[in-house]
């Protein structure tokens, strides 16, 4: 089995930290305590006062989700693309980061 690259490992490790510091945030959650004798209480629930709520309809809405990330990337490989004959490129059929397969034209000479 090949190696991981670098930024997959990073990345896991990042996922690995972010999962851990949620569970272990939902397992030590403080809870509330008991009241102490020294406070008073309210013995009946008349006496609570009622909070006010506001309620709206539920709206549907279009939101963007991503995540801004900084890392770096590394290729599983590189390729070293040379011509077998020398000349001035005079149209270039690619643009840079395009996916090609094995004998495609990447430019005219």
């Amino acid at each position: 089995m090949p190696a991981l690259p670098q930024s997959v490992r990073t990345a896991g490790f990042i996922l690995l930290a972010i999962m851990a510091y949620f569970v272990f945030s939902a397992i030590f959650r403080s809870t509330p305590t008991d009241t102490s004798a020294d406070e008073p209480t309210l013995s009946a629930p008349a006496e609570r006062a009622i909070p006010e709520v506001l309620v709206r309809p539920a709206q549907t809405a279009v939101r963007p989700i991503y995540a801004t990330l900084k890392g770096s990337t590394e290729p599983d490989r590189e390729v070293t693309v040379r011509s077998e004959t020398m000349g001035t490129v005079t149209n270039a059929r690619i643009s840079e980061g395009q996916v090609v397969k094995a004998g495609t034209t990447l430019c005219g000479l």
